[in-house]
This record gives structure tokens, C-alpha cells and sequence, in this order.
């Protein structure tokens, strides 16, 4: 109940539109409390948080709930291609592959919820952030059959302890040389890389943050992506063609995105408005450097793709600058600013015996701000439409392949099948 009245007064102070998109959130509020009385869990309770800020239908605005002391690894991923959902990868050794999943499969149902793209993204926003589930119960077409089929997936469950101890004890120090193991995970996933084939550059930025940030605080100020990124910009003006693989980048920073529209043009140039509480602010981009990418442009997007990495997949557009294939992107655009409260006292063991008399971190992230790009047009709840529509059968997602990429360095003029295309920036 703490965490909901802390939440609503987040809202009421800095979500972007003081009128809450004509929604009555006092009514919902109260509603949640309600929900909250008659839970039966910690994860019905948090879940009820949730729903209150679903009344905003703002894909953006969404719980950062108290952490709790398990991590799941489920050993498998999934992604919607067009409007059907399929298994991406799975873990080898995981329960998810002892039950037959595989890479190709269509994902029908999880938790006996119809898949639907537009809401997609508050399903796994509860199965893997809300209130996390040691099983799934899926339903899935495997690949190449007529008839879908049930199964029940176990998760791997790291435990985690309350705190860590700073004698550096057996629990703890395992604890901490797991944490550092799981950053350097995220940081390797978030490394920006890079493949020439000849005069054409291949350049994928999985994230419009400074991946640095992710693994270690940085002692002097970075480039807004990185000095990997700023390198990979610096080769990219020698090449005729660049192919900018945005695929799976969820955004991170406006400067992230100013800064890499800066590459590709010699001028200032304005990229959007932003709307905030009545105000409406232009953001523009300056040059970087004297040399800017000057060659042809080609800009992969996908179901994933969102927030700055649509806005700049738009501009690119609008600004006739480039070519962008792949899928619709999430449309997902907003400003947004996490909040954060530090007050949140377990004291009763029914409830989380192991974070008993803690105190705990929560949050909310809440949008601050509505873009309208060059057009007048917002690209929240619609996305970019890809000037190319190109996605992956099930086929190629079994065997690895990849149709976009293949297709995107050919339109530069360089040949590469999909098999090889699906290779080239995973050994890299």
C-alpha cells in the first residue's frame, strides 16, 4: 500500500500531461487499493500497483518494483515477428529444451494469455519484472506441425541473500562474484561492434546508452556512446555504404540519440519537439566532428526496436537520409525519467522472510515528456513501418539465418547469404 500512494504521488507530480490523458487516476488508485486488500500474494499485490498504472495506457509509465531475493533464467527468449510470436534461442542444458522447445517454434500462449502484440510488452513486463514466476505454461505450435502442443517450463532460480556482508564471507563473496559475472553479461550484450566488407560498414548498437556505465563508473566524461561507438563512427566515414543495425535497441539516452544524428549530417539539424506540461521544447542535434557519414544509409528495425532508436529510424526518413528495413517497430516513444524512493520496510516474515527488516529500493518510470517529430506526428503506440518489410520464417530462425542483414549489405553492394549474414556479427 506504501509503494501504491508513493507511486500516485509520482504521477501526480511529474507525469508529462497533468490531466492524465482525460483518465480518472484518483478513481483507479482506489480501485488498486482495493485489489491490494484483497490479494493473496506479494506478487498479486505488486501486479495490483501495475494495473493502476495501465489506466495512463502509456507503455512507458510502469512499477520498478522492491527487488526480491531470486533471479529466474527461464533458458529461452521470444519475439514477435509481424503480429505472430516465436522462440529466438534456447538455452542448451535448460528445462526449456528437456521439454522440447526450440528455436522456430510460434509461441501461441503463455500462462493461458493469448499472445497479442499490442500487449506484449505488460506481459513480460509481469512474467520477468512485476512478479516473476518459477514456471511457464506455454502454448506452442512447433515448428513445421498442424497441432499446438502444452508444456511447463522451470526456471533456473539463483538465490540471492538479503545483503551482502562486508567481511566478504563464503555466501557473500559467491554472491558478489555472481553480480559481477551478470554485469559483465549485460555489458557484453551491450558492447556496440562492427564488421567491414570492403567499403561497407556493418555497425550494430544494441543501446542508445554508454555501455561503460553498465560495468564500472567511468572517471572522465565519454563520448554519450561510448569510445567503442565514437571509433566505429570515426572508421565509418571512410566507407561508401553503412548498414546500422537498431534491432532489439530499446533507447536509453536522448544524448545518445543527438549524438549519432550528429554523425551522419555537417549542420545543426532538429530532430523533434518535445511536449511536457504544457511546454513544448525543440531538440535539435549538432555536428560531430568536421567529417560526417556522408554515404548511403541503411537502418535495421525490428519488433524491439524502440523509443530514441524509432526516433532516429524516422528521422532518417523523413530527412530522406536513408533506407530502413525490417519490421514495424514497438512504438514506444516517450520521454521518460525513472523515480526512484527509498522507504520500504518488510518487516513482516509471512510475507518476505528473507528480506525481513530490510530496507528496500522501488520505483516507478514514469514519461516526462511526448515527441512529436517533423511531421506532427508521434510515433508512441504506432511505430516506424519500414520502407522494406523483410522478417525471418521460423525456418531461418531455427538454422540462425538472417534475411535483413543479408538483404540490407547486398542493397550496399555487397553480397552475403543469410547464412553468413546470421554469423557475422555474432563472432565479432
Amino acid at each position: 500500500m506504501e509503494v501504491l500512494h508513493w507511486v500516485q504521488e509520482s504521477v501526480d507530480k511529474s507525469y508529462y500531461d497533468p490531466m492524465f490523458r482525460g483518465m480518472d487516476m484518483n478513481a483507479r488508485f482506489r480501485q488498486a487499493e482495493a485489489k491490494i486488500q484483497a490479494a493473496t500474494s506479494y506478487g498479486d499485490a505488486m501486479e495490483s500497483v501495475q494495473w493502476a498504472l495501465q489506466g495512463l495506457h502509456d507503455s512507458q509509465t510502469y512499477l520498478i518494483p522492491p527487488p526480491q531475493p531470486y533471479e529466474f533464467n527461464h533458458g529461452f527468449d521470444f519475439q514477435f515477428y509481424g503480429n505472430e510470436c516465436f522462440v529466438t534461442k534456447v538455452k542448451p542444458g535448460s528445462d526449456a529444451e528437456k521439454q522440447g522447445l526450440q528455436a522456430g517454434d510460434k509461441l501461441l500462449a503463455i500462462n493461458q494469455q493469448r499472445l497479442v502484440r499490442s500487449e506484449f510488452q505488460e506481459l513480460r513486463r509481469s512474467l520477468y519484472l512485476i512478479a516473476p514466476r518459477a514456471e511457464m505454461h506455454l502454448t506452442v505450435l512447433p515448428m513445421g506441425e498442424k497441432s499446438a502442443k502444452e508444456l511447463t517450463t522451470r526456471a533456473e532460480i539463483h538465490e540471492l541473500p538479503a545483503r551482502l556482508d562486508s567481511d566478504s564471507t563464503r555466501d557473500s563473496g559467491f554472491d558478489l562474484n555472481w553480480k559481477l559475472r551478470k554485469a559483465q553479461s549485460e555489458f557484453y550484450y551491450a558492447r556496440p561492434r562492427s564488421y567491414e566488407l570492403g567499403d561497407v560498414m556493418v555497425w550494430k548498437q544494441p543501446t542508445f546508452t554508454n555501455a561503460v556505465s553498465l560495468l564500472v563508473a567511468p572517471t572522465e566524461p565519454l563520448p554519450p556512446l561510448g569510445v567503442r561507438a565514437n571509433s566505429i563512427l570515426e572508421k565509418s566515414r571512410k566507407s561508401r555504404a553503412l548498414v546500422l543495425d537498431l534491432r532489439g535497441n530499446h533507447g536509453g539516452r536522448f544524448t545518445g540519440l543527438q549524438w549519432l544524428v550528429g554523425g551522419m549530417f555537417d549542420h545543426e539539424v532538429l530532430i523533434c519537439d518535445v511536449l511536457s506540461r504544457g511546454n513544448r521544447n525543440p531538440e535539435s542535434a549538432k555536428a560531430v566532428g568536421k567529417h560526417p557519414f556522408k554515404g548511403m544509409l541503411i537502418v535495421l528495425v525490428d519488433s524491439e526496436t524502440s523509443s530514441e532508436a524509432e526516433v532516429f529510424a524516422r528521422f532518417v526518413q523523413l530527412e530522406k537520409r536513408g533506407f530502413v528495413i525490417g519490421d514495424q517497430t514497438s512504438g514506444r516513444m516517450k520521454i521518460t525519467v525513472p523515480f526512484f524512493h527509498q522507504g520500504f520496510l518488510a518487516g513482516s516474515t509471512r510475507v518476505a522472510p528473507r528480506l525481513a527488516g530490510e530496507t528496500l529500493e522501488y520505483g516507478v518510470m514514469l514519461s516526462t515528456g511526448e515527441v512529436m517529430m517533423k511531421d506532427g506526428k508521434n510515433l508512441d503506440r504506432i511505430g516506424v513501418t519500414p520502407d522494406l518489410k523483410l522478417l525471418p520464417t521460423p525456418e531461418d530462425l531455427a538454422a540462425g539465418r538472417d534475411p535483413a542483414l543479408s538483404m540490407a549489405i547486398s542493397l550496399a553492394g555487397h553480397k552475403i547469404d543469410p547464412e553468413q549474414a546470421g554469423e557475422l556479427l555474432a563472432r565479432n
